[in-house]
């Protein structure tokens, strides 16, 4: 659904009825007011160019909703709904995309975590159990030898 704004181009097609009524082509008009997605106020111009001719409450038919018989209506304009379809697209394509790139990171997130142990394993101790410095002598130093003179 495109949504109407205001100076936005529309075709109007109005009733057999209608004093400005071509019956060779619909008319163009510009959006003057936006009441909702399916109302719109416009200023129309004839085939010949005359006007501006106001016309309110106009129904905006939106993506194939029927028109009803009698009724003047206005519509997007082949181009417009051509573009509105691509960029609908795109946005659905960007939208898949984000989802797949987070999908992506969820089963790279689950696969690390299945790679970790569930228990880290404990290190070895570099401290012997008996306390002592690695690499220590644990045995008993022999008695100091201290000089007696001689004589």
């Amino acid at each position: 659904m495109i949504k109407p704004s205001i100076g936005r181009i529309v075709w109007f097609h109005p009733t057999p009825k209608d004093p400005i009524y071509s019956p060779k082509q619909v008319l163009a008009a510009i959006v003057a007011a936006v009441h909702s997605d399916t109302s719109i106020n416009l200023s129309v111009f004839g085939a010949d160019g005359s006007g501006p001719y106001a016309r309110q409450n106009v129904y905006l038919q939106q993506d194939g909703n029927p028109t009803q018989e009698g009724v003047s209506f206005a519509a997007w304009m082949p181009y417009q709904q051509g573009q509105a379809a691509k960029t609908e697209q795109l946005e659905a394509k960007l939208a898949g995309d984000k989802n797949d790139g987070q999908r992506d990171k969820l089963q790279e997130l689950e696969q690390l975590r299945q790679q970790q142990p569930a228990e880290p394993e404990k290190a070895p101790s570099l401290v012997p159990a008996d306390g002592a410095a690695p690499g220590a002598n644990t045995e008993p130093a022999p008695p100091a030898q201290t000089e007696q003179p001689q004589g």
